[in-house]
């Protein structure tokens, strides 16, 4: 699809596909939030211990970060092991076994983020450190600002939050393109259209955050 907000939510179509195959059961994901913060503000909103993937691609400023909620993750887990796939009461740190079995989800995630810029300019994430806590991760500066977009993720009648987190300096290289071609148009397109969908409304808002940076 080549509609302008593609890069906000193909990659969440894409990724629900993957899942929905290797958990061999419907997974839906939706653009649920977009965010415009200063980095520590999004850390000291991270529900703790969770999965934090750092990625980086030639093509962008600088790293930026997955955060796969350990709950999502842990009823994946548990539909790939035969179970009913629920997600579970208490928050723990998962097992080496179960590292292994997140790092799948993770793989399967990447190539979909990819596809969610190709339309713009090839993006080749790849995974350059992972933690269960931010500490010690270099994505940004406490101070750096970032757009955070939080999809949910549903499967087995049950949700959980997946976000995206792109320090501004690793958009910068593509916001030229961004606000020269179809994100600008979009900002200055028909306002009844959009107010006619309202995830189109919410992408309608992270753009222009991103072409107010």
């Amino acid at each position: 699809d080549g509609t302008p907000n593609s890069e906000l939510w193909i990659h969440a179509r894409i990724y629900a596909a993957r899942l929905s195959a290797r958990l061999r059961t419907p997974v839906t994901i939706t653009l649920a939030d977009t965010a415009q913060m200063v980095f520590d503000e999004y850390v000291s909103g991270l529900v703790l211990p969770s999965q934090l993937v750092v990625l980086a691609a030639g093509t962008l400023g600088g790293p930026f970060m997955l955060d796969l909620d350990l709950g999502l993750a842990f009823a994946c887990i548990d539909r790939l092991l035969g179970g009913a796939g629920r997600i579970p009461a208490e928050r723990r740190e998962p097992t080496a076994i179960e590292t292994e079995l997140i790092g799948r989800l993770v793989t399967d995630v990447i190539p979909a983020i990819g596809e969610g810029w190709a339309h713009l300019e090839p993006v080749e994430a790849h995974v350059t450190e992972t933690a269960l806590r931010p500490a010690l991760l270099r994505v940004a500066a406490p101070s750096h600002v970032v757009a955070v977009l939080t999809y949910e993720v549903r499967f087995a009648g049950q949700t959980a939050p997946l976000t995206l987190c792109y320090p501004h300096a690793a958009l910068e290289p593509l916001l030229p393109r961004l606000s020269a071609t179809a994100w600008y148009a979009q900002t200055t397109g028909d306002t009844s259209d959009r107010a006619s969908d309202q995830h189109r409304t919410d992408e309608h808002s992270a753009r222009q955050d991103v072409l107010q940076w």
